[in-house]
């Protein structure tokens, strides 16, 4: 029912995205990124399914997953999902899950998602990635598109409301850290972020320790990059702390590589349509990293 659908819809699509890209075989775009290209797109306020599917072409998605949330008799939710090809809108198959709370329906709607696709589905709750409360998520959820609209106070904001009632809530602490201005509270918050990963998926848990890395000056970032690289080629977190991190090992031209790579994938940073720019980092270390081997004319390029 309405109730239902306005209450729980957005918290379902970021736990049912986080949920499925627990599993390795298969490729998922980012809520954070669906919200980027909406922006980009001018369509952010578009809620409806037309403004998912235009973002998640733009993200290069050959499938969607469609979903719709009832609230049945006694408390009881009802899931159906179904997945969409984007290139002819045929519709694969049809899942109807029923459940007590929306971890429960997530947990069983990833399961039968996966099991359509022929791999295995991921260990654990969903809920062990993230919180069991699902007034946190709330929280975090709002926080997340308000990050992703540049509000970044309000997010912050949303994101604190989230750890207070759940101060193991890991993703509230990241996002948080990374909504904060000051360096300061900054490092106080990724260190925070830091102490929680273990409750992440996998993917999370080294994007939070190589931001904790970097600001520590930690020998660890340089293998925890190469780690993120590897994994998880699609995202560009791995290729800049792989850059950062062999110039500070003094590899400076073997860094230099990687940081091209994170301004190349990060495009919409430098159109200035994200909240942390990632391609802007990469090209200052580009400019220091140039400077160092006494390319003067590169760094002047760079700059």
């Amino acid at each position: 029912n309405d109730s239902a659908q306005s209450s729980l819809t957005a918290p379902l699509t970021d736990l049912l995205t986080t949920s499925l890209a627990r599993v390795p075989n298969i490729r998922v775009v980012s809520r954070g990124r669906m919200l980027e290209l909406m922006r980009a797109a001018g369509t952010m306020s578009d809620t409806s399914a037309g403004g998912f599917v235009n973002a998640a072409r733009l993200a290069g998605a050959t499938e969607m997953i469609d979903g719709t949330l009832y609230s049945r008799p006694g408390g009881q939710l009802r899931l159906d999902l179904r997945r969409v090809d984007l290139a002819t809108g045929a519709i694969g198959d049809v899942h109807t899950i029923e459940g007590n709370d929306l971890f429960a329906v997530v947990d069983s709607g990833t399961a039968r998602v996966v099991a359509s696709l022929g791999v295995a589905a991921p260990q654990g709750s969903v809920a062990d990635v993230t919180t069991r409360s699902i007034t946190a998520y709330r929280m975090y959820e709002q926080g997340i598109r308000a990050y992703y609209r540049g509000e970044i106070a309000s997010a912050r904001n949303f994101f604190d409301a989230a750890l207070a009632e759940d101060s193991l809530f890991a993703l509230a602490a990241y996002y948080g850290a990374q909504s904060e201005p000051d360096g300061t509270r900054y490092a106080e918050r990724i260190t925070r972020a830091m102490r929680l990963a273990t409750r992440t998926s996998d993917r999370e848990r080294l994007v939070i320790l190589a931001g904790w890395a970097n600001i520590q000056s930690s020998p660890a970032l340089t293998a925890i990059a190469d780690t993120l690289v590897t994994r998880y080629p699609d995202d560009v977190h791995g290729y800049l702390y792989t850059g950062m991190a062999r110039v500070l090992d003094g590899d400076v031209l073997a860094g230099i590589v990687p940081l091209q790579r994170a301004v190349a994938m990060d495009s919409l940073g430098l159109r200035g349509e994200r909240p942390r720019c990632s391609a802007c980092d990469a090209l200052a270390w580009l400019v220091g990293a140039y400077i160092s081997i006494d390319s003067l004319p590169a760094a002047e390029r760079e700059a």
